[in-house]
């Protein structure tokens, strides 16, 4: 049996830094190796980093992923041919599976070694139940391997905490350079293409209580995960209000 090496990233660095990280030690690994990549608070929440609630926590117990640009910077020049990537991830960022899929899908490589650790926020509800629902029946589709956890089934790494902090720290020099990063990605990307997106996932999320193809579509043009968060949630506030005024249930069956 060839062994397995297991590497986690889990760190403040620019992209560049963190690509270079997981090439050297997927190079290095004797045999098969599983890289392990932890995302930053913000990222796992669906906020972008210049958002005023990511302050002081952008890169801060993983790595801060807010577009497809940065996920293509984190693993180009990674050789990923004979190695496994473990994602662990929150429902609230389900985005960065699918900006993750964008990417090996760019790069010609089947998806057929990816493993993912997906943590319920523990209040979960009919969205988060049909979220999941729709999150495992995607990795079944795909080969990728969806595990399931809740806060306290799983040991707690530092960058656990569901809620924001009460007192989050002044930006960091991380934080400043990821900040250029998103200014740069929406000075340069396709306006007309990614509020076209960004409708089209309105409407299939207020149809569909997910939507996960609309908002891989839509993630695809350089709309930010903040961005495709910002317009679920208010698909499943309208849906909700328009439940509640009918009296009914909002949603669609699991």
């Amino acid at each position: 049996m060839r062994p397995v090496t297991r590497n986690t990233w889990s760190g403040r660095s620019a992209g560049s830094a963190r690509s270079t990280w997981l090439g050297r030690n997927a190079r290095g690994a004797r045999g098969a190796a599983e890289l392990s990549v932890a995302f930053d608070w913000p990222s796992r929440m669906g906020i972008d980093s210049d958002s005023p609630r990511a302050r002081g926590l952008v890169g801060i117990g993983g790595t801060a992923v807010d577009s497809i640009d940065d996920m293509r910077i984190l693993f180009g020049g990674v050789p990923l041919r004979g190695v496994s990537t473990r994602l662990t991830i929150d429902t609230p960022g389900v985005a960065l599976l699918l900006l993750y899929h964008l990417v090996q899908e760019e790069q010609g490589r089947a998806i057929r070694r990816c493993s993912v650790l997906l943590r319920s926020a523990g209040r979960a509800g009919a969205d988060e139940d049909r979220l999941i629902a729709r999150v495992v029946r995607f990795g079944a589709a795909e080969g990728i391997r969806i595990s399931l956890a809740t806060p306290g089934s799983v040991p707690a790494p530092e960058s656990w905490p569901l809620d924001l902090p009460a007192a989050p720290e002044p930006p960091s020099p991380a934080a400043l350079r990821q900040a250029e990063r998103l200014a740069k990605l929406r000075a340069w990307r396709c306006h007309e293409r990614v509020d076209a997106a960004l409708g089209l996932l309105r409407g299939a999320a207020e149809a569909d209580g997910a939507g996960l193809p609309a908002m891989r579509a839509a993630l695809a043009t350089g709309a930010t995960i903040g961005e495709v968060s910002t317009v679920l949630r208010a698909a499943r506030a309208a849906a909700a209000r328009t439940a509640h005024r009918s009296g009914g249930r909002a949603g669609p069956p699991p």
